[in-house]
């Protein structure tokens, strides 16, 4: 196509239209009209109907592609003709017979996956975030419990009996009674630790 030179109140909205509605970006139609993007968007802004005709193809295209990643997302039914015989030597069909069926598109798990991370992203993102607060929405306090000391004693008298020693490392806190933290007083049944 030649190069505009100017804008043309008739020609350019309906190219512009027609393109949009094939789908065409910014950059591509304004190759095909032989101008730079900048000159586009300058038009936008000067010419109140070609922006009105971007804008409505544009919608116009984004709804065919949602409504066919909505039916494609759910599944659909397409009546399709089927023709049964054989192909003769021109290339006609001898003796056949033609008959409508219809067939069933089962729904698509990506059109689906793609359709729920978009429209419903609090439950179908990717990556959820989660945050957890203590008291007054300051941070967090964090206690060792006693399954936790117990089980890095059990880890160290599985250490011990590994490297061939039954006794704590040197330097260690020696004989200590398994389950019982060296500082703890002992507690009454059915009492817990702090």
């Amino acid at each position: 196509m030649a190069r505009l030179t100017s804008y043309d109140p008739i020609a350019t909205p309906l190219l512009v239209k027609y393109w949009t509605r094939d789908g065409l970006t910014i950059a591509e139609i304004a190759g095909r009209l032989g101008v730079s993007d900048r000159t586009i968007f300058r038009w936008q802004a000067q010419y109140p109907d070609l922006c009105q005709a971007l804008k409505e193809s544009r919608e116009l295209a984004d709804g065919k592609v949602e409504d066919s990643l909505f039916r494609r997302a759910c599944g659909y039914d397409v009546e399709v003709e089927e023709i049964d015989g054989t192909l003769g030597e021109d290339g006609k069909l001898v003796g056949g017979r033609s008959h409508k069926t219809t067939k069933h598109v089962p729904p698509d798990p990506t059109s689906c996956i793609f359709w729920l991370k978009n429209r419903r992203p609090d439950k179908w993102r990717d990556v959820t975030r989660q945050e957890n607060t203590g008291l007054d929405g300051g941070p967090q306090e964090v206690r060792v419990t006693l399954i936790d000391q117990i089980r890095n004693e059990l880890k160290g008298a599985a250490q011990a009996r590994r490297s061939g020693s039954d006794r704590a490392p040197e330097g260690g806190e020696g004989d200590v009674e398994l389950g019982a933290a060296p500082d703890a007083a002992p507690m009454a049944a059915g009492q817990q630790p702090d």
